[in-house]
């Protein structure tokens, strides 16, 4: 049986406290549709949330993967690579944004 993927993308503000929800909804994700793999970015306060919310729910769903997808290298990531790396089970950097100017690496 193939894993299956939530990506969890968003917004640099978050207007309303949506951290109960989304744990809820992450877990049903788990439990019910039986996602195994989450992967996320690290650009804004959704994203946050999202990372937030796996890494509680991993403590109780172990088997569950949290990969951080980023645009591209960047300083902090350079700077604290051993705290990512302890933090995500993966870290992926998409071959054609990270040859891509910063400015552009990001599409929307």
């Amino acid at each position: 049986m193939k894993n299956k993927v939530c990506c969890g993308f968003g917004h640099r503000q978050v207007y309303d406290p949506i951290s109960p929800s989304l744990y809820k909804i992450l877990e049903n994700l788990i439990d019910k549709e039986n996602c195994t793999v989450f992967m996320t970015g690290k650009s804004g306060e959704f994203d946050e949330c999202f990372s937030s919310a796996l890494f509680s729910l991993k403590r109780s769903y172990p088997h569950i993967s949290v990969i951080l997808v980023m645009p591209y290298l960047s300083k902090e990531l350079n700077a604290y690579k051993t705290v990512y790396e302890h933090a995500y089970d993966e870290i992926v950097i998409p071959e054609i944004s990270a040859s891509a100017h910063y400015k552009a690496a990001i599409k929307l």
